[in-house]
């Protein structure tokens, strides 16, 4: 629960229209490691094949003859090289994923039939965060307790355009969708950008027009 004086101070503010949030000062003090644990290798690997499914899955023959390959480390090969519909060198591919021999033409094919529909998706879900300064990983956290007094982040270096363009995002695909607003939880990465505490942070949200 909230304390006296955020409850008070949070209760007086008047309703506000979504992106009228630039009065509104972040709550606590920037941690010391920055915040950016969405960003680590493991994590991104984590999140990828969340977002890829148990679906999508190395045809078992090419398993067997290339154990090592990894769809992480060939999406991501191919990222580095601007991307599918760029001039792709496969040989250099093959190499930073440890397939050494694997025919350039079937490692393009394989990558179109399993990766290429993911990477289009990515690809239109990323011009339109950056577009609103959005982190691609503003998403990417896990729930925690509205009470958690532990997560006290700063939303430096976001900008205010970029906090309240991600409070309206949590606001309409999550608040306003949820069977139990009652119950609403926030992600940690919510609080990191936009820099207020949890019991804060879902009153102003509720606070929204």
């Amino acid at each position: 629960m909230a304390s006296p004086e955020v409850e008070e101070t949070v209760e007086m503010e008047p309703k506000v229209q979504h992106l009228e949030l630039f009065n509104i000062e972040p709550d606590g003090e920037e941690p010391k490691d920055s915040g950016y644990k969405w960003q680590n290798l493991k994590f991104e690997k984590k999140i990828f094949f969340e977002k890829l499914g148990e679906d999508i899955q190395v045809p078992s023959d090419i398993v067997k003859a290339y154990p090592h390959i990894c769809l992480f480390s060939l999406y991501h090969s191919v990222q580095a090289q601007g991307g599918f519909d760029r001039k792709v060198d496969w040989d250099v591919v093959a190499i930073c994923c440890s397939l050494l021999g694997f025919p350039p033409e079937e490692l393009k094919s394989l990558y179109a039939s399993l990766l290429l529909p993911f990477e289009r998706v990515e690809a239109r879900k990323t011009r339109e965060l950056k577009s609103l300064g959005i982190p691609i990983w503003w998403d990417c956290g896990e729930y925690i307790s509205p009470s958690n007094r532990g997560v006290r982040f700063r939303s430096y270096p976001f900008s205010k355009r970029t906090v309240a363009a991600v409070m309206l995002r949590v606001y309409q695909e999550y608040y306003i969708t949820s069977p139990s607003r009652h119950d609403f939880r926030v992600k940690d990465s919510w609080i990191y950008i936009c820099g207020y505490k949890p019991d804060r942070f879902i009153k102003i949200i509720q606070n929204f027009k």
